[in-house]
């Protein structure tokens, strides 16, 4: 709100002294100046008042009324020009970079202060770059892992909560009623449901369907997907079968009465067959590739 009002009184002429300077040292500024620079280009005609005055004498007076008028239309064309000029401006500022990962596919994204995020297949991850310099603020629906430059706060937005740091490195995932964060350097700070938890190394926090979990150690230095494999500690098994069908972008069929197990093991993302025998042997399963991209699991008989 105050950089709209600081635009404001630049624009009318009121921006005076320091505050001027700091302004001139924003991104608005800089996006600002070149309008302006082509809007000086319009000037207001000049007129000739005894001309105008003859005018009005041998002219009719709807005549001379429309003459006075015309001045007002090209004052206001300019107006109308700079208002979508400035709209235009305030429009491409706010635009967001969106980068989305297909299933079977990561992206390694690099932050405007240089800060990393590792995205993770069937995701979205978007940030405007043009407001970094004030908002380090990233939006997030998927999952992915962050490396975070030290600076002001970093502020990871999802449907389930918000995860706020100043310089670390965590992981947060949010697919479907589940939404997971793990701390791996530095601290973190999640908020979820009105209220807020701390993380630090070694710990993260889990919320399944509204209800939210303790907070628990783990071992790892690194999430398990960064080192192409995904893990699974009692989990329900269509979770494990959303997450099979995300890294290898297949279809997965399987009998409705199986979607009622829990599975504890894990699957590598890098040869399919090898995958679908860690999955199937824990639950006395089978599997049969119907074709490139569909799988049967099967109660083995």
């Amino acid at each position: 709100m105050q950089n709209e009002k600081n635009i404001l009184k630049w624009l009318n002429g009121e921006l005076q002294g320091e505050a001027l300077e700091k302004f001139k040292s924003t991104e608005d500024f800089r996006g600002l100046q070149p309008i302006m620079e082509r809007t000086s280009a319009f000037r207001k005609p000049n007129f000739d008042t005894e001309k105008a005055l003859s005018d009005f004498k041998a002219l009719r007076k709807s005549r001379a009324e429309m003459k006075i008028r015309k001045p007002w239309r090209a004052i206001s064309a300019v107006a109308a020009s700079l208002l979508v000029l400035i709209s235009l401006y305030f429009i491409w500022n706010d635009q967001a970079t969106t980068i989305n990962t297909a299933y079977a596919e990561t992206a390694t994204v690099q932050l405007p202060d240089a800060s990393e995020v590792i995205v993770n297949a069937g995701s979205t991850l978007s940030f405007n770059k043009n407001k970094w310099d004030r908002d380090r603020e990233v939006t997030l629906k998927g999952e992915a892992f962050f490396k975070v430059s030290k600076g002001k706060k970093f502020t990871v937005l999802t449907n389930q909560g918000n995860v706020s740091v100043l310089g670390t490195q965590f992981n947060v995932s949010e697919r479907g009623e589940s939404f997971k964060v793990a701390c791996f350097t530095g601290k973190v700070a999640v908020e979820v449901k009105g209220q807020q938890f701390i993380l630090t190394p070694g710990k993260s926090i889990a919320v399944s369907e509204g209800n939210i979990g303790k907070i628990v150690d783990f071992r790892e230095t690194a999430p398990d997907w960064i080192q192409n494999k995904s893990t699974f500690a009692d989990v329900p098994f269509p979770v494990v079968i959303a997450e099979l069908e995300r890294q290898y972008a297949i279809k997965v069929e399987v009998d409705r009465n199986l979607l009622q197990k829990n599975f504890t093991g894990a699957f590598v993302h890098d040869n399919l067959e090898l995958a679908l025998n860690s999955i199937c042997f824990p639950l006395n399963l089978d599997y049969k590739i119907l074709n490139d991209d569909t799988v049967r699991l099967y109660a083995k008989k």
